[in-house]
């Protein structure tokens, strides 16, 4: 009996790296009785950014992950937006 034997080369990528956050700003610094828009620009090299929703928005503790990278806010305060990639990782940044 002939044993035969297979050979067979796996690839595979880590990403352990967390999308970069290239700026979070808002429309508006002066004063304003209007609502100001929050606006996040980030990426990821090496996964990508998650494709159906990226981003996490963060006010009084409460978040959810959305597909967009605008936010109005109507109130002052400290808000704090999530941008995650493909693989999970996670980055956050916050603005007053």
């Amino acid at each position: 009996m002939q044993e035969i034997y297979h050979q067979k080369n796996l690839q595979y990528k880590v990403d352990k790296t967390a999308p970069e956050i290239t700026s979070f700003e808002t429309n508006n610094t002066e004063w304003t009785n209007q609502d100001v828009t929050l606006t996040v620009n980030a990426n990821d090299n090496e996964s990508g950014l998650y494709t159906s929703s990226p981003y996490g928005w963060n006010s009084a503790s409460v978040w959810s992950w959305y597909n967009n990278n605008q936010k109005s806010v109507s109130e002052n305060g400290k808000y704090t937006v999530y941008v995650r990639n493909a693989v999970g990782n996670v980055s956050s940044k916050s603005i007053t």
